[in-house]
């Protein structure tokens, strides 16, 4: 026999990262990577497919050739809920968190955002993934996320 899993209900406002990425070339807006973070826009009840708005640092291509891009902060899609997992963001980040050096406070605080019912394989995969675009974003070359 077969247990139906129900899915995780998401709310308008809610954080997530992409767990699972989507490749769709047909449709650029059902087009996401694992890693990328962002918030719900809109979540139908009863739907599994949420509305999102990814942050990051993407770009609309203006013109072939001379290739020119425009720089935007975010990008819009459509996502299952299967592929995102909503994090638990803190209220409000202590002054000794935003001033770490070294990280090591950084870490523990984006590790305690994920829920706790994540394994801890799958929170660390998250943690670096969010860490290379969230807090290392100038190390990430341009075109990664590009979008068309």
């Amino acid at each position: 026999t077969w247990a139906i899993m129900p899915l995780q209900s998401f709310e308008e406002g809610d954080n997530v990262v992409v767990t699972t990425g989507r490749s769709n070339h047909l449709h650029g807006n059902e087009s996401y990577q694992a890693g990328e973070h962002g918030v719900v826009l809109e979540a139908k009840p009863g739907s599994s497919v949420v509305k999102l708005r990814l942050e990051g640092e993407y770009y609309i291509v203006e013109s072939v050739l001379p290739l020119l891009r425009r720089p935007v902060p975010h990008r819009i899609v459509h996502a299952s809920v299967l592929h995102l997992h909503k994090l638990n963001v803190p209220p409000a980040t202590p002054p000794e968190i935003e001033d770490s050096a070294a990280g090591t406070d950084r870490e523990s605080a984006l590790m305690l955002a994920v829920s706790p019912d994540v394994d801890e394989q799958l929170a660390q995969e998250l943690f670096q993934k969010i860490s290379t675009t969230v807090l290392q974003p100038d190390k990430l070359p341009a075109l990664t996320k590009a979008s068309g």
